[in-house]
């Protein structure tokens, strides 16, 4: 079994961008259970207010089972309260998720945290 680096150990940071919007920093290694915690930081921050969400995942070093179904039901959960869900990615191993799976036709996927709140502003997260 592989050990886990320290940059593995799992950790989510919000931060709220004005009235609407949450930016969620997500390091390390990411699975079931740690998508689970990330879904729940999702809803904290819809219970605050917050109605845009921006998932900035380059900072995470390993993706298992789950995280994909997860962005999905962030998405679909925000959509039903009239939020956005957009990502940043700008590497493996969430550029190769990206890639593989339906993600970019579903959620604005933005190369820095600044674009991405653009994208939400704007209002062209899908």
């Amino acid at each position: 079994m592989e050990a886990i680096q320290a940059t593995d150990v799992f950790a989510v940071d919000s931060d709220d961008v004005g009235e609407t919007v949450s930016v969620l920093v997500v390091r390390g290694a990411v699975s079931l259970g740690e998508t689970r915690a990330l879904e729940g930081a999702v809803l904290e921050s819809v219970l605050r207010g917050r109605r845009a969400v921006i998932l900035d995942l380059r900072r995470v070093t390993y993706v298992g089972g789950g995280l994909l179904g997860g962005i999905l039901r962030m998405r679909r959960g925000l959509t039903r309260v009239g939020g956005e869900l957009a990502l940043v990615a700008d590497g493996p191993p969430i550029d190769e998720l990206v890639e593989v799976s339906v993600l970019r036709a579903l959620v604005s996927v933005a190369a820095t945290p600044e674009e991405a709140l653009a994208s939400v502003a704007d209002g062209s997260v899908r």
